[in-house]
């Protein structure tokens, strides 16, 4: 037997190895989760996908402006909304020419997730400031969503000023075109940083999980091993979202001092207010510090541009000294009561220069 001939067998033999060792696997694992699994073999990733898509939707609309928004009329036990999907705002009176009133967009930090109706930001900013407050974030908003989702609701609202809410995680969200199976737009930036174009606008409705499969995802998305080994190493975030990424992190911080001129453009006196997660106090130095950029970045082009900024940390900061991360904290990192007080207090003060009663 040549030695040509013999390694070619050799090889064979490691493969076939290979691929009977990957096939007792895969029964065992079926085996593992349930003799049933030996003989249905749905796309896994495909499952996975469309249950919390389906669950998230439930209280979601289509926006052709910014992809989605929150359905009217929405009732749930802690969080509720008026006839133009608006989270209510309890007490306060509807806007008039001679009351016009504040706009509130951002993202789940404005919208109050996690804390009742006049507990959110702009319910406690409404009490204080005594002037409507119209409460337009949508959880999951990136910057370039509230920044559109201003500019649609300025032209049809005239609000007295405008308050746009903003964690640092928002600005890496502006570079996906789309996530969770949502179509979302997003700014592109000039090759001089100049200028910014808006993409993938209107965007599509929401897809169906089967149509956005990556080859990978559709070999390997019916395999329990496979999806034994991404859940037993925690990549379920990788492996199951699904997202497309449409710019990198240096061309999606190069639309953001583009966006605050667009804001000032509005000629309505606007502050963008920073807030900050549960991980600037909880995460390690190197995610709080990247935090802290962005969020530099996002105010200096703001205060670039002529608007109004507020910074939360050195208040936030103080608080959870005093009252601890779950005096300020929700079990999903959100602001409790307390948190979003401090927000509409400092925000109040900003305002009432900015924009009097």
């Amino acid at each position: 037997m040549s030695l040509r001939y013999e390694g070619t067998i050799r090889v064979v033999l490691c493969v076939l190895s290979i691929l009977v060792g990957f096939a007792v696997l895969e029964v065992g694992c079926r085996l593992w989760r349930g003799p049933g699994w030996l003989f249905t073999w749905p796309n896994l990733v495909v499952q996975e996908r469309a249950d919390p898509v389906a669950d998230m939707w439930r209280n979601y609309i289509y926006d052709p402006v910014s992809g989605y928004a929150l359905r009217p009329q929405l009732a749930t036990p802690d969080l509720h909304t008026d006839d133009d999907g608006f989270r209510v705002v309890p007490g306060s009176v509807p806007p008039s020419p001679a009351r016009a009133p504040i706009l509130a967009t951002g993202d789940s930090f404005t919208m109050g997730d996690e804390v009742r109706d006049d507990e959110s930001w702009p319910a406690q900013l409404m009490s204080l400031h005594q002037r409507p407050v119209v409460n337009a974030g949508v959880a999951g908003y990136s910057l370039a969503q509230s920044v559109l989702r201003a500019e649609a609701l300025a032209a049809r609202l005239m609000p007295r000023a405008i308050v746009v809410g903003f964690i640092a995680d928002d600005i890496e969200r502006g570079a996906y075109s789309r996530r969770f199976t949502m179509e979302m737009p997003y700014f592109v930036p000039s090759t001089d940083g100049g200028d910014i174009t808006l993409a993938n606008a209107p965007p599509s409705r929401v897809r169906d999980p089967r149509t956005t499969l990556t080859l990978t995802e559709r070999v390997l998305g019916r395999s329990m091993l496979v999806d034994t080994i991404v859940r037993r190493l925690r990549l379920e975030g990788p492996w199951f979202a699904d997202r497309r990424r449409a710019l990198s992190d240096a061309e999606v911080e190069r639309t953001v001092c583009p966006m605050m001129r667009r804001l000032a453009a509005l000629g309505v006196p606007t502050i963008v207010v920073a807030q900050y997660d549960d991980d600037m106090w909880t995460g390690d130095s190197t995610a709080r510090d990247e935090e802290s950029r962005l969020t530099r970045l996002v105010l200096g082009c703001a205060a670039a541009a002529g608007l109004g900024t507020l910074d939360m940390f050195e208040i936030t900061e103080a608080a959870v000294r005093a009252q601890g991360v779950a005096g300020l904290y929700k079990a999903q990192g959100h602001h409790t009561a307390l948190g979003n007080r401090l927000t509409a207090e400092a925000l109040s003060d900003a305002l009432t220069g900015l924009a009097p009663p």
